[in-house]
């Protein structure tokens, strides 16, 4: 006897198709798994790399901004123990840098300054104390100056060398300028001994205005004189 053979599956059209969806699908299943590789240890080690370089990049643009920025200026202190003041040498005449220590926010300094060195004089017609008045009096003031005191039929004509004693400061005359913040005016009374040993007695009405540097002379007024012999 013949065996029979099984019989072969029919397969319809509609089967087909199916297996064929089937085919694209897994074909479009496993390019997509190929795509999609794992992030490997040597890329975890690379982004781990750029993230401490990016931290150290920005550290070293914040020290350049840190270093770049200018140092605070210094806090002036000043100590409060007064500078000592130094005595002039013995003999030292303001023509030769008595006026190095003068305070020229002090009108009454400046007065005496001014007295010692226009009526002290070794010599008649001895010219260093222009030198001293020009630092705090005006140039016309100290031009007039010259043709006074120690000239030719003056108060101090033949009378040197002198001595400047004391020299007073008293309110001006009423028919002086006024003081004002900026005006300083005054009555200067001063006491001369000439090497005859006479004391003039001389007083003079001096104005001062102050400027930037301190008090500045811009007028000297012969008001008396008085000589005992």
């Amino acid at each position: 006897m013949r065996e029979k053979k099984a019989p072969k599956e029919r397969t319809t059209r509609l089967d087909r198709k199916i297996a064929r969806k089937a085919r694209k699908y897994q074909k479009r299943a496993e390019l997509h798994a190929a795509q999609r590789t794992p992030v490997s240890g040597g890329r975890l080690l690379m982004v781990g790399l750029a993230v401490v370089v990016l931290a150290a990049g920005a550290w070293w643009v914040n020290s350049l901004f840190q270093n770049a920025k200018p140092n605070p200026a210094p806090i002036a202190t000043h100590s409060a123990t007064p500078s000592a003041t130094p005595e002039p040498t013995p003999g030292e005449t303001p023509g030769e840098g008595g006026t190095a220590t003068l305070d020229r926010e002090d009108p009454e300094a400046v007065v005496q300054t001014w007295a010692e060195a226009y009526l002290q004089r070794e010599e008649p017609f001895d010219t260093s104390w222009m030198d001293v008045l020009y630092e705090f009096t005006s140039a016309p003031v100290v031009s007039q100056l010259s043709l006074q005191a120690f000239g030719p039929e003056q108060i101090l004509d033949g009378k040197a060398p002198t001595t400047l004693g004391t020299v007073e400061i008293t309110e001006p005359a009423p028919d002086a300028e006024k003081n004002t913040p900026v005006r300083w005016s005054r009555t200067v009374t001063t006491h001369v001994t000439g090497a005859d040993g006479s004391v003039s007695v001389i007083a003079f009405g001096i104005v001062m205005i102050h400027t930037r540097e301190g008090w500045e002379i811009t007028s000297v007024e012969e008001i008396s004189l008085t000589v005992t012999p």
